[in-house]
């Protein structure tokens, strides 16, 4: 970590020479910028690992400034400082600017090394992460390559044929799960949507006594029904789709088209590929294709059905998750775009599609922990002792038991939190009426 590169932003310039006397000492090259255009400039013509941004600037706010960075630059991780009064401009950072970590000001020396190294090792697993993917599908093809050789070499004896075949279809199992790693790291929790759309899907083949074959074939355009998605740009991604204009959302619209010419190469994709297709061709021609002449397959009609079910429960179609009944019912007022008995079957479904978190989180030193915030992940002592479990909503009361355990341990505990949506404008309207008071 020696040699990794760090941009500091503030205006300030007793603040950039206090961070840069911190962090000198690790070793780090340092760049130094007294505003958001020019942190972009440099970032232009200059790779950095880390951008160390203060919220409060003139002209260009931290969170603006972090949002156009995330854009142009994805891969290098950021660092918000604020003051505590902030945390609705925080809140902004972390949803549009994607931001790793956050201090409060005034920041704790041993805190800031600490959050900056952590920073810089999680962008050293994402680079692994990457080279891992990209050698995972370049092995996927040698293997497909490797496969195709031996069977016309080798004899067709049924052992073999049946070897081959499950290990063929082991490996296509694995490039569908590259593909939707692929598809999770564009569109954070598209994993799970993905996952969700299996399980209905699933449910409703049991429903119709559909044959093995179709069902297994239903199952895996499931799971890659977005990976067109891919082609598809942030912006319009994290749009709802309701909020769509009628040109955005035919722009939307063209991924499953991107979904079937993207999966063209892959083997075992001859059925899969007309069912990606036609799951956005609503009966009433409002979709695409909108060609109402078209026969659209039957497992098209469940997969679109599956979709549009799971997409709008987890938030996708409204901007908030939906319960199940109201879905059944907004579904059911545009039964013209599906096939009737399906919708009457997927109302019968006992199920429950939970909510996608959003990745929103971030780690957090003690000293920064605020109310309403909730643990990602498990909070474990230096012996190993479970402390506190995931899920845990942040309070007063947690908060100072937690200030008192990091005064008895050597080691700076870093939290992982995200903000729950319910408790966070509830405990802002609180804290400006304690700022007015």
């Amino acid at each position: 970590m020696s040699s990794s590169k760090i941009l500091l932003v503030d205006d300030e310039r007793a603040i950039l020479s206090a961070l840069r006397r911190v962090l000198r000492t690790k070793g780090f090259e340092i760049y130094a910028v007294e505003s958001g255009a020019e942190a972009l400039e440099l970032l232009a013509n200059t790779k950095v690992d880390l951008i160390i941004s203060d919220m409060r600037m003139p002209q260009m706010d931290g969170a603006t400034f972090l949002k156009a960075a995330r854009e142009s630059y994805p891969s290098i991780k950021r660092v918000l400082l604020t003051g505590y009064a902030d945390m609705e401009s925080t809140t902004k950072a972390i949803n549009d600017g994607g931001i790793f970590g956050y201090l409060s000001k005034p920041w704790d020396a041993n805190q800031l090394i600490q959050l900056v190294e952590s920073a810089l090792e999680a962008r050293t697993r994402d680079r692994k992460q990457q080279r891992l993917l990209v050698g995972m599908r370049k092995e996927n093809q040698k293997l497909k390559h490797c496969i195709e050789h031996q069977t016309r070499e080798m004899a067709t004896s049924e052992q073999y044929v049946n070897d081959t075949y499950q290990l063929l279809q082991e490996q296509t199992a694995a490039a569908d799960d590259v593909l939707l790693n692929l598809l999770d790291l564009k569109q954070r929790g598209h994993r799970e949507i993905g996952l969700k759309v299996v399980d209905i899907a699933e449910q409703m083949a049991n429903q119709l006594c559909l044959n093995e074959s179709e069902t297994q074939l239903l199952l895996r355009c499931a799971k890659l029904y977005g990976i067109g998605k891919i082609g598809i740009c942030d912006s319009l991604l994290a749009t709802p789709q309701q909020a769509l204009s009628d040109e955005q959302r035919q722009a939307f619209l063209n991924y499953p088209l991107h979904s079937a010419n993207s999966l063209i190469t892959l083997p075992n994709v001859e059925q899969v590929l007309p069912i990606l297709m036609y799951h956005k061709a609503y009966l009433d021609g409002t979709g695409s294709p909108s060609d109402t002449s078209i026969e659209i397959p039957h497992l098209s009609k469940i997969l679109m059905l599956a979709v549009d079910y799971v997409e709008e429960c987890c938030g996708l179609v409204t901007g908030h998750h939906e319960r199940h009944e109201d879905v059944i019912t907004h579904l059911e007022s545009h039964s013209n775009r599906y096939c009737d008995r399906l919708i009457t079957l997927l109302s019968t479904l006992t199920m429950k599609v939970d909510d996608v978190d959003k990745d929103t989180s971030i780690m957090v030193p003690i000293t920064s922990l605020v109310p309403s915030m909730v643990l990602r992940r498990d909070v474990i002592s230096p012996q190993g002792t479970l402390l506190l479990r995931k899920d845990t909503v942040m309070d007063d009361n947690i908060i100072q038991q937690l200030h008192r355990l990091q005064s008895n341990l050597s080691e700076r505990l870093m939290l992982n939190v995200r903000f729950d949506e319910a408790n966070k404008e509830e405990e802002l309207s609180k804290n400006a009426l304690q700022q007015a008071g």
